[in-house]
């Protein structure tokens, strides 16, 4: 039953007129229901089940205790997808960033005429707020400007409360637009790191051709038995050449921090930048099998932030 109200709203949302009712609806509750409520109510929603938030054991439990509690202002600039690119380039080198077209503080800054018969466009104060465009000659402006618009308007830590997003001041980046092949679209490899060491790389593939499906590996690139909420694709799929590369950048970027996701690209050898993220799918993500849950718990140790937390 939670997971069938559950997908209700999110195919609510999935249009202009849900999301817009949505964000108001939140923007509402957020002045009337604290951070940490907020979260319990949307954990039983998603989960089924209550959330304990006083002595996590499970990955899905701890990753909510990171969202009420680790507030450290470094979490900010990594999540802004525009000032993490200096943080990036700083630790790792400026060559793994997707090429930078533009930023822009409106979407009427933005000169269609100039840019590229592809691109990405997205805002940098929320995520998953993006445009790809595969052909500018068929790209709806107007319907864009639209949406664009709502977004700049709306502050994702009211709607979801990542406390991170809360003081990102919005702006629009353009990105060169990159994929791994026409067939399969981009293929996007999301490295799960604990204590600044990778232990699960989740690879996903098809999501520009509307068939998203992923498959979880070890280090050694050996496929694993459980998954997430999405579907798994058949077979193995090949270790990039240059794996190896990759995690000596996942390290660099995962150090000091019990649990981070580093999002990588892979395009014909040449290895991009995606995102950090502290908090997946705001830690309501569905384990199948759900005993997964636990083991992923732990592996993340909280009890240095618990006792930073309790001074």
């Amino acid at each position: 039953m939670h997971n069938k109200l559950y997908n209700i709203i999110s195919n609510f949302t999935s249009s202009y007129w849900g999301k817009k009712i949505y964000y108001c609806i939140s923007n509402i509750i957020f002045y009337i229901i604290p951070d940490k409520l907020f979260v319990k109510i949307l954990y039983r929603l998603r989960m089924g089940r209550k959330v304990n938030l006083d002595n996590p054991r499970y990955f899905t439990e701890k990753i909510n205790w990171l969202r009420i509690n680790d507030r450290r202002p470094i979490k900010t600039k990594l999540a802004d997808k525009y000032q993490v690119r200096d943080y990036v380039a700083n630790k790792v080198g400026k060559e793994v960033l997707i090429p930078l077209i533009g930023v822009y503080n409106s979407f009427n800054d933005i000169d269609f005429d100039t840019l590229p018969s592809k691109f990405v466009l997205k805002t940098n104060h929320s995520s998953g707020w993006n445009m790809v465009c595969v052909d500018k000659d068929k790209f709806d402006i107007k319907s864009a400007k639209k949406l664009f618009s709502m977004w700049f308007k709306t502050n994702y830590y009211q709607i979801n409360r990542a406390w991170e997003y809360k003081d990102i001041k919005p702006k629009i980046i353009c990105e060169q637009y990159i994929s791994s092949s026409e067939n399969r679209g981009l293929d996007d490899y999301k490295f799960h790191c604990f204590v600044g060491e990778p232990k699960y790389i989740q690879h996903i593939t098809g999501r520009e051709c509307n068939q998203t499906k992923h498959k979880f590996y070890d280090l050694n690139w050996q496929p694993q038995e459980f998954t997430f909420t999405n579907p798994l694709y058949d077979g193995i799929d090949e270790r990039p050449n240059n794996f190896e590369k990759m995690l000596e950048i996942v390290r660099q970027l995962s150090k000091d921090w019990p649990y981070v996701r580093i999002d990588l690209y892979n395009v014909a050898g040449n290895i991009y930048f995606g995102e950090v993220t502290f908090h997946p799918v705001n830690g309501m993500d569905q384990f199948k099998p759900e005993s997964e849950n636990k083991v992923w718990g732990d592996l993340l140790s909280l009890d240095s932030l618990k006792n930073k937390v309790s001074e």
